[in-house]
C-alpha cells in the first residue's frame, strides 16, 4: 500500500492524487489532535472529502532519564497501542511523536486532550511506559519525567557463514512479554524487535532486553519477504545476558519440481505456496517457471521434520495441494512431476459504456453472488495483516477468500478466470480511470 503527503494553502485547502476506493486521511498540525477519517474516492472524476475540522490538542514536556538520572538523547516517544485481549501487535512501522534532543529533553505537540498512554523506547533501554491526563484543550503539561531501566545484553557469534560474509546479514530477538506483562507478536517491544548487526567475526550484540526475558534467535537477511528479511537460521532459544549464544547460519530445506497438464506440457505460470503452519515459500502469477519447472526455498521444519503444505494453483486448472510431504532441516528433495488437472474457464471482457473500446489494465474479481436480500442484516468483519507488499498487490493465498478469482484485462480488454460449474457469481471490475463497476448475476 501506498501514501502521499500533501501540505495545505494559506486557506487550509489540499489536492492530491490518489486511486480510487477506500482511503485514510490523516492530518497533523503543531497545537491541535491527530485527526484520522476513512472516505472513500471516486475512481473516476475529483472528490470533495469536505472540511476537517482540527480539536485544539494540549502540549506535553518533560525528560527522558537512564538510572543513574541522566538525559537519554535519540529516545522516542509512541503511543501506546490499544491492548486488545491482551495481545498486542506491535513489529509494524509505529511512527514516533517525539524524540529527545541531547540533554534528553522531549516536546509533544500533538496530543488531544484527555488522558494519554506513552512509551519511551531507546535501543540500550527496556520500553519504558507512563501515562496522565490532561484537563482541556490548550492545557500546557510541563516536567514530565520518564526514568528508563537498565537493560540487559545478549553476545553471541554466527556459524558457518557464506563465501559471500556477514553484509546484510542481522540477528533478531522475538517473544517474551512487552511492557507491563503484555503479550507481544512480530516483535518483542514497541517500534519492532531487538535486533543486531553480524561483523566479518559473526560476532552480534544485542542491547536493550528486559533482564532476564526469555527470546528467540533467528539470523535474517535484509531484503524482500514478508517482514522485509529472509531468515537465514533456525529459531534457537536465549536468555536476556548470555554471553555465548551460537547461531548456524543456513538456507533451510527446499524442493524442486516439473508441473505439466495432462497431455505432459508444461505450465509455466502459476502460484506457488508452501510452509508448514503457514506459507512461507512461494511463486507469483507474475514469475515465469521455465519449462515449468519451479523451485521452493527457505522452509524451516521442525528437528524432527514436518508435513509440507503445497499448494499450486494455475488459470485453467484445478488446485493441487499436497500435506503428506515430509521435510527434515537443510534437505533437499526432487518432488518429481505434478500434473495439474483441467478445469473450465470464463472468460470476461470489458469495455468503456461510452466508447466502447476495450479497457486494458482492469482488475476484475469474480466472487459467489450475495443476494442483497439475505445479507442485508449480516455483519462482515475481517482483520487483515499489513505488510510490505509487491506492485501487483496480491497477499498470501493462506488468506483468499474462497470461491473468488482474480484477474486483469489484456490489450484487448479480456481476461480469463477459473470458474465453478454450476455457480452464481457477481463481478467486480475497477480501473483508475472509470468509476468502479458490479456486474450480476
Amino acid at each position: 500500500d501506498s501514501s502521499t503527503t500533501v501540505v495545505t494553502d494559506g486557506d487550509g485547502r489540499f489536492e492530491t492524487t490518489v486511486r480510487g476506493g477506500d482511503v485514510r486521511i490523516a492530518v497533523g498540525l503543531d497545537g491541535y489532535a491527530p485527526y484520522e477519517r476513512d472516505a472513500e474516492v471516486l475512481a473516476a472524476g475529483d472528490t470533495d472529502v469536505g472540511d476537517l475540522r482540527l480539536a485544539q490538542g494540549v502540549r506535553l514536556s518533560g525528560r527522558v532519564l537512564d538510572p543513574g538520572g541522566r538525559g537519554v538523547p535519540g529516545a522516542k516517544i509512541v503511543a501506546k497501542p490499544k491492548r486488545e485481549g491482551g495481545i498486542v501487535f506491535y513489529g509494524g512501522r509505529i511512527d514516533a511523536i517525539a524524540e529527545t534532543d541531547d540533554n534528553g529533553r522531549f516536546e509533544i505537540l500533538r496530543q488531544a486532550a484527555g488522558p494519554y498512554e506513552l512509551i519511551a523506547v531507546h535501543e540500550e533501554h527496556p520500553p519504558q511506559p507512563f501515562a496522565g491526563r490532561t484537563e482541556q484543550p490548550g492545557e500546557v503539561v510541563e516536567g514530565i519525567v520518564v526514568t528508563l531501566r537498565a537493560g540487559a545484553t545478549i553476545e553471541g557469534v554466527v556459524l558457518d557463514l557464506p563465501e559471500s560474509g556477514a553484509d546484510g546479514l542481522r540477528v533478531v530477538a522475538r517473544g517474551g512479554m512487552g511492557p507491563e506483562g503484555m503479550a507481544v507478536l512480530f516483535g518483542s517491544r514497541p517500534g519492532g524487535p531487538v535486533t543486531g548487526d553480524v561483523d566479518e567475526r559473526g560476532s552480534f550484540v544485542l542491547t536493550g532486553l528486559e533482564p532476564g526475558a526469555n527470546v528467540r534467535l533467528t539470523l535474517v537477511e535484509d531484503r524482500l519477504a514478508f517482514d522485509g528479511s529472509t531468515r537465514r537460521s533456525k529459531s534457537v532459544p536465549a536468555r536476556a545476558g548470555d554471553r555465548n549464544a551460537r547461531i548456524t547460519y543456513s538456507e533451510g530445506a527446499s524442493g524442486t519440481f516439473r508441473v505439466t497438464d495432462s497431455e505432459g506440457n508444461p505450465v509455466e505460470s502459476m502460484s506457488v505456496d508452501a510452509g508448514f503452519d503457514y506459507p512461507t515459500a512461494r511463486v507469483r502469477r507474475n514469475e515465469t517457471c521455465e519449462d515449468g519447472v519451479c523451485k521452493i526455498a527457505n522452509l524451516w521444519p521442525s528437528e524432527e521434520g514436518d508435513a509440507l503444505k503445497l499448494q499450486i494453483e494455475a488459470t485453467g486448472f484445478e488446485p493441487y495441494r499436497a500435506k503428506q510431504l515430509v521435510v527434515q532441516p537443510d534437505a533437499s528433495l526432487d518432488l518429481g512431476t505434478i500434473v495439474l488437472e483441467e478445469r473450465p474457464r470464463m472468460l470476461l471482457a470489458v469495455t468503456s459504456a461510452v466508447t466502447g473500446e476495450p479497457v486494458e489494465g482492469a482488475d476484475v474479481l469474480m466472487r459467489p453472488y450475495r443476494d442483497p436480500a439475505v445479507t442485508a442484516t449480516s455483519i462482515r468483519r475481517r482483520v487483515s495483516i499489513e505488510a510490505d507488499r509487491d506492485d501487483d498487490g496480491d497477499d498470501f493465498s493462506a488468506f483468499d477468500v474462497e470461491g473468488e478469482a482474480r484477474g486483469t484485462t489484456d490489450a484487448d480488454g479480456r481476461c480469463a478466470l477459473d470458474a465453478t460449474p454450476g455457480a452464481t457469481v457477481e463481478f467486480v471490475v475497477r480501473h483508475p480511470a472509470f468509476a468502479a463497476t458490479v456486474d450480476g448475476p
